[in-house]
Order: C-alpha cells, then structure tokens, then sequence
C-alpha cells in the first residue's frame, strides 16, 4: 500500500484523512519515524526541545500520570514499547527501576542511546535501549513487573495492534502491569464533531472545524513541521474500541477518558456550574476527552487457555 506525497495530501474532512490512512501499517510508514520526527513532532516541539535539555528527566503531561500509575519503584524490571526518545525509560530508571525500551525506528533507538550516554552512572547501568518489532519481542514469558503502552496504539492498524497487545501480556508477569495512553479519542473527532456542528447549525454560529482538518492546517501550516506525519495515527481509538483490544488480548482492564477543560473561567457562574453538571451526567467526556488511558493485568484463565492450545 502506498500513501499519498505530501503535494497531493488534501485533507478538508475526516474522510479524508480516514482514505489517505486506509489500509495503512506502522510498517508501510515506518520511514516518517525519522530524526526530524523526534526532533519537532513528538509531543510538541516545546517538549522535545525539554528533552533534549533535561536528558529526558523532566516529568511532562506524557510521563506524569503513566509513571504516576504505574507507581514504579526499584524492584521494578520495566518496559517501554514504543518507547521513541526515551523519555520514560530514563524516568523509571531514576525512580531506581531497571528499565528496558524497545522501537523499531532507528532513530528513536539512536536519540536515546545518544542521551543514555550524557546520563549519570548510577542510570546508565539500569537502561537498556533496543531496536526491536513490538510484535515479536526479544524477551522470555514474563520478563517484566510493568510495562508501558504510551502512544503507539494509534500507530499500529488492528492486526498489528492484537499483535503487540499479545506479546505485552506474555513479557508481563502475573501480577504485573500494563499501563496504556492513546490519543486522539475517535469518537471525538466522529459524534463530537457532529453533535458540535449540528448545535453550531441550530445557533447559527460559525462552522467549527473538524479537529483532524484543524490539526493538519496547523502542522501544514509550519515550514519546520512534515505535513505527511498527520497520517501516522492510523487506529484512532475509543474508550470501547480499546477495551475490547485488550480483552481479545488477554487483558483485564479498567479503560478511561480524561474529563476535557471546560474552560469556564476562574469564577464560574451557576450556569457554568450546571453546564459542567450536565456535561458529566451525560457522559459528554465520552465524545470530547482525547486523552484516553488503561490500567491492565493478565488474566490467568487466558494464559493457561493460550498454553493448551500450544
């Protein structure tokens, strides 16, 4: 399957997008995984640019809470798959855990092996870096007391993905970990979308913009950014969609949605008060929440089930 050139992506609906990401793998993109990437993309380039001066130490919005859940400690043996510059490897490893990461991007193994050098020794010796295919991990049955999903599950189309969540549950101990963080939320950007325009329609207020068309102006937009890495999140996800994909996997898990902000203000109103009510009694994050994240464990009646079937 070939993707569109950068000069003959047209991207003005989500449709759009849906027709240039069809039939798409992380494998058939794997070379917009490049230097440049790292560099600009993940993230934000505010918060690559924080890595490259912290050495991957300083805690982000994309590092707090996995670690935070996670709660890693130094009799931890982690793993990060996917795990691009580093960022949580080197975390844990300052939390004292060993720590492994695992990409299949050259330049991701490169940029954190580079920073692996300028670490101290103390977390130098607890990190290891390897250039690897999350779907045939170079690890024995239960390796590792937690594991990190962090941002690759959009990367990866449906197969890929069973793939990785079935290597994942067989590095994990029994009693370990998984933790997950998927954006952006499908649904969002499908039933929000709509609703938000049908109520633009009835108000007749301006039309708002599709968020996948919205982000793609942007990054099109700036001359430092490759507008052809809009198409690398391939299997946006669902609180539901997620769920199921780590059931079929092995997993149990509790799945969830970040509340959005509401950006009421520094005093909201009553009227505020009850917008925020309803907003919650609705479930409204369900189809606005980007940011969605899981909490999984092996279950011991899939691992024996997979063992007799051997």
């Amino acid at each position: 399957m070939t993707r569109p050139e950068p000069d003959e992506l047209a991207i003005t609906s989500y449709r759009d997008f849906r027709r240039a990401t069809r039939g798409q793998t992380s494998h058939t993109l794997r070379d917009l995984y490049d230097r440049h990437y790292y560099e600009r993309h993940v993230g934000s380039r505010e918060l690559a640019e924080l890595y490259f001066t912290s050495l991957g130490l300083a805690p982000t919005p994309f590092t707090e809470t996995p670690l935070k859940l996670a709660n890693v400690t130094p009799d931890d043996r982690v793993l990060d798959v996917g795990c691009g510059r580093g960022e949580v490897v080197f975390q844990s490893a300052a939390r004292g855990a060993t720590a492994t990461g695992v990409d299949f991007s050259d330049a991701a193994i490169e940029i954190a092996n580079d920073t692996r050098g300028k670490q101290t020794p103390e977390i130098r010796e607890r990190v290891t870096f390897i250039n690897g295919d999350a779907e045939s991990l170079p690890f024995g049955d239960r390796s590792f007391t937690k594991v990190f999903l962090l941002d690759v599950v959009e990367h990866l189309e449906k197969r890929e993905l069973l793939q990785v969540l079935r290597e994942t549950a067989r590095v994990l101990r029994d009693e370990g970990t998984l933790i997950v963080h998927t954006t952006e939320n499908r649904w969002n950007n499908t039933y929000g979308y709509w609703l938000q325009l049908a109520l633009a329609r009835i108000r007749r207020a301006e039309t708002p913009k599709q968020p996948t068309v919205a982000n793609y102006q942007l990054v099109r937009s700036d001359p430092d950014l490759d507008e052809d890495k809009v198409l690398m999140h391939i299997n946006e996800q669902s609180v539901l969609s997620l769920k199921l994909a780590l059931s079929r996997s092995g997993f149990a898990s509790r799945v969830w949605l970040v509340e959005p902000d509401l950006n009421l203000g520094p005093k909201p109103g009553a009227g505020d008060r009850l917008k925020k009510m309803i907003f919650r009694l609705a479930q409204l994050k369900l189809l606005y929440g980007n940011h969605i994240f899981a909490v999984a464990t092996p279950r011991q009646k899939f691992r024996v089930a997979s063992r007799d079937r051997v």
